[in-house]
């Protein structure tokens, strides 16, 4: 399963997404060979640069989303970015076939809870099973897996989910 970021449609494989975003979502020959990803081209100045490169997550993450690469040319920089995360917060880190659920509070280690592949903070609460599916969904929207070592941030579905299944005092 694959969500495509601009338009959260779900797809049951690669290969579909890849065929809706070329259709769809891509915009020009650079964004066609990035599917999930956006292109924002600025022209090269200092003010530019110094945004692209050091103060992106300050000023740029909440307007377009998640910083990926940038190419920087002689008379242009080149942004390739992921609209649909806004936030770098939460995040699922997989590694060795585990998950961990990444999140802004100060829990220390053995506070997290085992559900399934995953380690959950004590700020996310409920049902076991309802919080691994929300978990796997997360995966499966990034295209990942869990023996597919990364870290996937939640985009803007998964946050309003979450808050279903926060602490009311981390809320």
């Amino acid at each position: 399963m694959v969500k495509c970021p601009v338009c959260g449609k779900k797809f049951k494989n690669h290969i579909d997404f890849y065929r809706h975003w070329e259709e769809k979502e891509a915009e020009n020959e650079t964004e066609k060979m990035s599917p999930g990803l956006k292109t924002l081209i600025l022209p090269r100045n200092e003010k530019n640069l110094n945004t692209v490169l050091r103060d992106w997550d300050k000023t740029m993450l909440e307007k377009y989303g998640m910083f990926v690469d940038a190419q920087i040319h002689e008379d242009k920089i080149v942004v390739r970015y992921d609209p649909s995360i806004k936030q770098k917060k939460w995040a699922i880190s997989v590694w060795d076939c585990r998950g961990e659920v990444i999140c802004p509070h100060s829990h220390r280690k053995e506070e997290y809870r085992q559900i399934g592949y995953f380690d959950v903070p004590p700020c996310i609460v409920g049902n076991d099973e309802e919080i691994e599916r929300f978990l796997w969904e997360i995966l499966d929207d990034h295209g990942g897996a869990i023996n597919m070592s990364g870290l996937y941030y939640f985009d803007d579905d998964h946050m309003k989910k979450l808050s279903m299944f926060l602490d009311k005092k981390y809320r």
